[in-house]
């Protein structure tokens, strides 16, 4: 650790090690914890050895509060856990007299990933669709999207809002609160894009800017679990107003779904008055993980999931 001070630079645990001293310093409780991130894989506590681990970090206690700090992670503050230990067990390191040694749980369901989208649109007589979105991205979905931030607006609406959609145009796009870290990253932009048509009919989805326009969950069979890392909230409110002369057909129907443990629920509701539709679609995960032997339930959830979220909403001329 010394060299690493004198050098400036060091590895990952010279650096932590340095940052529990600092602590110490301060007349801090600081020690330092041993812990395996997702890609390394989970503890399993009851046999564990030295090679399970990869990383240490530095774990604070301050009265009933505890922090898990890693001095190499650019973006996570100190009230969050990093996200690659989240959900999983540290071995923490003290002198016996502390009473302080042994397992952590790495745990905090008071911060998720968190989506709020609110759309206001306009789909004039060409079919095409004009409106606002504003996105407020909290806690781990915050965290997510700054490093794509840094690398500049045009990969950031590549990865986060087009997801491959080609007819969807952004623009005027703006930033709030990017480097104030207790705040949710809020992203505000214009964006046109055209509706399709057959027959007659047109019709558009409202499941814009939400980040889940594509099923990740298509393979019949898993033998891993899925892990979130952390539970997960979102929420898209929209509202849309086509041109006089056209109405809404058939709209599809308010509904909730959950899984049978109910540790996801959504919720849809649908509301349409002369030209004008709203729509509030909620989604709730009340768990970061999903075990390989329950994956059939999950497949066919997300299966269901998906298809709700893209159903199109249909309208024609009177």
């Amino acid at each position: 650790m010394k060299s690493a001070w004198k050098d400036k630079k060091g590895t990952t645990g010279e650096i932590n090690l340095i940052l529990v001293n600092l602590l110490k310093d301060a007349d801090l409780n600081a020690y330092p914890i041993l812990v395996s991130t997702k890609e390394n894989g989970r503890i399993n506590i009851s046999i564990a050895d030295f090679d399970q681990f990869n990383k240490v970090m530095a774990y604070v206690t301050i009265g009933d509060k505890h922090y898990v700090l890693d001095a190499t992670d650019k973006y996570t503050p100190a009230n969050m856990i990093p996200l690659e230990v989240m959900y999983s067990e540290g071995l923490l390191i003290s002198k016996y007299e502390n009473y302080q040694w042994g397992w952590k749980p790495l745990w905090d369901d008071s911060h998720l990933f968190f989506n709020y989208s609110s759309i206001e649109a306009t789909i004039d007589d060409k079919g095409i669709m004009k409106g606002e979105a504003q996105i407020n991205s909290a806690d781990y979905s915050r965290l997510e999207r700054i490093p794509k931030l840094r690398e500049g607006k045009e990969k950031f609406i590549e990865a986060y809002f087009k997801q491959g959609d080609n007819s969807l145009n952004v623009d005027n796009l703006k930033f709030e609160n990017e480097d104030i870290d207790s705040l949710p990253l809020i992203q505000s932009c214009n964006f046109t894009c055209q509706t399709n048509s057959s027959g007659g009919f047109n019709y558009f989805s409202a499941n814009l800017f939400s980040g889940l326009e594509k099923n990740p969950f298509v393979a019949d069979t898993r033998f891993s679990d899925v892990f979130f890392g952390a539970n997960q909230s979102y929420t898209i409110d929209a509202n849309f107003s086509i041109p006089a002369g056209y109405s809404f057909d058939a709209l599809p129907k308010n509904l909730r779904m959950r899984l049978p443990d109910t540790s996801i629920v959504f919720t849809r509701y649908v509301n349409a008055t002369g030209n004008k539709l709203s729509v509030r679609i909620e989604l709730e995960f009340k768990k970061p993980v999903y075990y390989a032997e329950d994956y059939d339930n999950f497949h066919e959830f997300y299966k269901k999931l998906f298809t709700t979220l893209n159903e199109q909403f249909v309208y024609k001329k009177d």
